[in-house]
């Protein structure tokens, strides 16, 4: 049973690492465009990207679910043997959290930039934006792209889109799992 749940799991992470690929190109046609079409490909870059994440290095099992780890005795990871330090980006979760808590995100920026006294400097907030940042002091960003750098900051956190694809395309070497000609 082990080896076929290793052998399912790498075939849906091909198909995740696929999905990613796939939307981190639209990023780059539609952020010409289409701020808001950009927009949701981050989205869905990041979101395939965490699924990733999670098959290979599981978080703690939740509401009563045995998850990848709590049957093999590992993550996937090291059972692929993927150490730790292959793939920083793919690990990081805090820019895909942002999209993933966003609720909770939301009430944090709010806090952050609301004056609490009318004499404290007004915080200006940038969101939806797509192009070159220039950031001002007092500034908080909620969500940007810089098509050039292919950086996306959200909630003040820069995260290099292009690395995180290079770090997909490293992982396929370890993938047995779905190719798509000419990609």
């Amino acid at each position: 049973m082990k080896d076929y749940i290793v052998m399912q799991a790498s075939r849906e992470i091909g198909i995740q690492i696929l999905l990613a690929k796939r939307a981190f190109k639209n990023i780059g046609i539609k952020s010409e465009h289409d701020h808001l079409a950009a927009l949701s490909s981050m989205h869905s870059f990041l979101t395939h990207c965490a699924n990733i994440s999670k098959l290979l290095w599981s978080p703690p099992p939740r509401r009563g679910h045995n998850n990848i780890k709590s049957i093999l005795g590992v993550d996937l990871a090291e059972r692929i043997g993927i150490k730790n330090t292959d793939f920083p980006l793919l690990q990081l979760r805090d820019s895909r959290d942002h999209f993933d808590h966003f609720d909770e995100r939301l009430v944090e920026w709010i806090e952050k930039c609301y004056p609490k006294n009318p004499t404290d400097p007004k915080i200006s907030v940038l969101d939806w934006s797509v192009g070159t940042k220039v950031k001002s002091p007092n500034q908080f960003v909620v969500r940007h792209y810089d098509p050039d750098k292919k950086i996306l900051t959200i909630m003040d956190e820069e995260l290099c889109l292009a690395d995180l694809d290079t770090e997909l395309t490293k992982l396929q070497g370890y993938i047995d799992g779905p190719r798509i000609l000419g990609e």
